[in-house]
């Protein structure tokens, strides 16, 4: 496009130059037809005259001459400085085309600007965010330490008791091992009495009869309880149907609980009774829990120290050295200890109003029944993963009493009074 107005101006150039010598020979004929004029109405030329007249025609055309010459000198600088326009006029359309390029180039890198301020923006935000959470993963991190340390310190802890329970088992099994025969000759001495007694009642009068026999009932009072005493699989038959019998009221209530395979223990999933990760009941599950309670202070009087005959219990045993209620959690980081301990005080903190009567009943030590354990991760359920939900439980373990030296003492001073009256008597006849 640019050559082309190029050529048009060079065109117009020419039409330009051609016009303007015309115009000069116009002017030209234009001067000589007035010297003829002139020369026409004048007066008679003299050979001055004509020669002045000569003069000023080669004036004239010298003028002209000039004129064209100026003329085309003024043309060759138009054209000159038309060409110089058209030169720049291309360079200024290259100029506006390289603005334009820069323009829409800057206009770009703005765009990219803004993007990029945003970015930072967004960018900044982020690092805030990851510095604050990078802050709470070490506060955490520090809170986990201080925990693994206390928890470290509570493993050496436990480590010590159990091994002091340990001992405290071997004493408690050589103990139990002493008392079982003591019990043996206890029984035999029993029995080896009320065969004397017997055969005595059979050769004295009525009268003498009579007190035969009220030694006689003494003694089987007492043989019932070394029976007690020593039949320990009775004891362990006693657990379980009181378990069991737990478990079907239970199960009539709709709420699910599991026996332990050695049957000392029922067993209550926490999801059932709390909420996840705080000792805090659940609507439905205070009420499971509460149902649970109600049940274990309908039968359990019956078992405890000073147990009394009723319908529910004909035959009242003191069966029980204690009932904890334990609380258990899974593997999974936290402040497990506490969690369970704290379940375990909120089920034990149910036994208000009616179910107050289960923090008085007492063992036959005189001792509450009652107690509470919280094993944290400690105790998880064997053949299943640590961190699996199931661990997550309450539990209430049942422990049986076991023979004591008192008790077996008092029975065996009771055998000797017996005993005593029995030779009295002998020295009567």
């Amino acid at each position: 496009m640019a050559s082309h107005s190029v050529e048009h101006e060079e065109g117009g150039d020419g039409y330009f130059a051609s016009v303007s010598d015309l115009m000069v020979g116009i002017l030209f004929v234009f001067l000589l037809m007035l010297a003829v004029f002139a020369l026409a109405y004048s007066d008679p030329v003299t050979e001055n005259d004509s020669a002045a007249m000569r003069q000023r025609i080669m004036q004239l055309e010298a003028e002209r001459d000039a004129l064209r010459g100026d003329l085309v000198a003024a043309t060759t600088a138009l054209t000159t400085e038309r060409n110089r326009s058209a030169a720049l006029t291309v360079t200024l359309d290259a100029s506006q085309r390289e603005v334009s390029r820069l323009t829409a180039e800057l206009d770009r890198l703005l765009r990219e600007l803004v993007a990029l301020q945003a970015r930072v923006v967004v960018l900044t935000d982020e690092r805030a965010k990851a510095l604050a959470d990078l802050a709470q993963e070490r506060a955490r991190a520090s809170a986990l330490s201080r925990d693994l340390e206390a928890a470290l310190v509570e493993l050496a802890r436990l480590q010590a008791e159990l091994v002091a329970q340990a001992r405290a088992l071997t004493e408690a099994r050589s103990r139990a091992a002493s008392l079982q025969q003591q019990l043996a000759a206890a029984t035999a001495e029993t029995l080896n009495l009320r065969a004397q007694i017997e055969r005595l009642m059979a050769l004295v009068n009525p009268r003498e009869r009579e007190l035969f026999q009220n030694l006689l009932s003494d003694l089987l009072l007492i043989e019932r309880e070394l029976a007690n005493l020593s039949d320990e699989g009775r004891l362990h038959r006693l657990r379980r149907e009181l378990l069991e019998r737990l478990q079907e009221r239970l199960r009539g209530h709709r709420i699910e609980v599991q026996i332990s395979a050695q049957n000392d223990v029922l067993r209550l999933p926490s999801e059932q009774l709390f909420v996840l990760g705080f000792p805090t009941f659940t609507p439905t599950g205070r009420d499971r829990a509460l149902r649970l309670l109600e049940e274990i202070a309908a039968l359990l009087p019956c078992f405890a120290g000073g147990g009394t005959a009723s319908d529910i219990c004909p035959e009242p045993v003191s069966l029980f050295e204690t009932i904890l209620i334990e609380g258990h959690t899974d593997t999974i980081p936290g402040d497990n200890w506490r969690l369970s301990t704290s379940r375990a005080l909120a089920v034990l903190d149910l036994m208000v109003g009616p179910l107050a009567r289960l923090r008085e009943l007492r063992n036959t030590a005189e001792q509450p029944l009652i107690g509470l354990a919280g094993y944290g991760e400690s105790r998880t359920l064997p053949g299943i993963p640590g961190t699996d939900a199931r661990n997550r439980r309450i539990e209430m373990r049942f422990l049986l009493a076991a023979p004591s030296a008192e008790n077996l003492a008092a029975l065996r001073a009771r055998v000797a009074e017996i005993r005593a009256r029995l030779d009295a008597l002998k020295g009567q006849r």
